[in-house]
């Protein structure tokens, strides 16, 4: 199963990230694309990152590219 994350940090985001990569991996599941790590105060940026991260992952799961 493909997925992706996007993850809202106020600093780095590590620790979250590996303890999502060592579920999924214990899920088997694939990384469809990197990590998206939003960092810091909130920016109107992270909208737009976001919603280009769910158009790239909904159209390659419909061109069967994952």
């Amino acid at each position: 199963l493909p997925y992706a994350v996007v993850i809202r940090a106020g600093l780095e985001g590590t620790a979250t990230n590996t303890a999502i990569e060592a579920i999924a991996k214990g899920l088997h599941w694939n990384v469809a694309r990197t990590t998206l790590v939003c960092k810091g105060p909130w920016q109107v940026e992270f909208t737009q990152q976001c919603f280009e991260l769910g158009q790239t992952m909904a159209l390659s799961l419909d061109m069967g590219i994952i």
